[in-house]
């Protein structure tokens, strides 16, 4: 016969069914224990003519964690330049979950010959680029494993070196090159506007003409005439929360960019808030509008003259 008596404590509150076979083998099943917990236990049994055996000394056991629950795929929180020159950048990548890292880049979409790689699991990854060509696009993928193993990635997401010297931002001039977020913090350069009319307004979430600029830009954006046309809207020394809570308040539809480092206003370096910059299909700025429009229909009049 046999039994096992076990508990938390050396006082063993617990003992399983006895099992009265007379057998020199015999096994117990002990359900119902916590995870993560350490339980003391000792084994009695009795052979045929009644002498009892205890196991000497306290025998402890320690039950295994809980499993982890299944995790999602990893994804993309933020992703962005701590620093970005013409010949080497510095990429900042926040993830939803601890994740290691791999990139690859290169100047071409289908080969991406240059990597880096982190293989610490975090949350946030700084990761160094080097030699980057000036005032040429680059496009990068990012692997990202999770502490189960599970993989997603994030392909193609592009950025543009800048050049030594970019100072025409005027009638006439070549759209200068730019790097923007998304309000889903992802990537959106000057590539994206290449062969498409474009219009660009600067504003600021204090200024009451740009919001009212805005709902003008609102109206043509939801035109369906002017479909084809990429409207953007940039902010600029703002915070990214009260920009949210701004296009909440107004309603705004207009795609609206970050320009969290200010390089874009630097670049076109717009006289006033709000003002406008048309682009024609071919990069070229065809009008600058100092100052606020005066309706939806000055607007559609500017993108119709060119």
């Amino acid at each position: 016969m046999s039994q096992v008596e076990y508990g938390l404590t050396q006082s063993y509150e617990m003992a399983t069914k006895l099992d009265a076979n007379l057998l020199d083998k015999h096994t117990a099943v002990i359900n119902n224990l916590k995870t993560s917990t350490k339980y003391y236990f000792k084994l009695k049994s009795q052979d045929v003519c009644g002498n009892e055996i205890v196991s000497s000394g306290d025998s402890e056991l320690m039950t295994k964690p809980p499993e982890a629950a299944p995790l999602p795929a990893p994804q993309i929180v933020d992703f962005s330049f701590i620093d970005l020159n013409s010949s080497d950048a510095t990429i900042r990548c926040v993830t939803d979950q601890p994740t290691t890292l791999q990139i690859q880049y290169g100047t071409d979409k289908s080969n991406k010959p240059l990597s880096n790689s982190d293989a610490k699991l975090a949350i946030e990854h700084s990761m160094y680029l080097q030699k980057l060509q000036p005032d040429t696009t680059y496009y990068i993928d990012v692997k990202m494993t999770n502490s189960q193993g599970k993989t997603s990635n994030q392909l193609n997401l592009s950025f543009i070196t800048p050049t030594l010297a970019q100072s025409c931002s005027g009638m006439g001039c070549e759209v200068p090159r730019f790097n923007l977020k998304t309000m889903d913090n992802l990537p959106f350069t000057s590539n994206e506007i290449s062969g498409k009319k474009t219009v660009i307004t600067f504003t600021s979430i204090t200024c009451s003409t740009c919001a009212q600029q805005v709902k003008y830009f609102n109206e043509v954006y939801s035109d369906p005439k002017y479909k084809g046309v990429i409207m953007m809207v940039i902010a600029s020394n703002d915070k990214k929360a009260d920009i949210l809570r701004w296009i909440k308040l107004y309603g705004v539809k207009t795609p609206v960019y970050l320009d969290e480092s200010s390089d874009m206003v630097n670049a076109f370096k717009p006289p006033i808030k709000p003002s406008a910059y048309f682009i024609d299909p071919n990069g070229i700025i065809k009008y600058v509008k100092k100052g606020p429009l005066t309706g939806a229909g000055e607007l559609r009049g500017i993108l119709d003259s060119y």
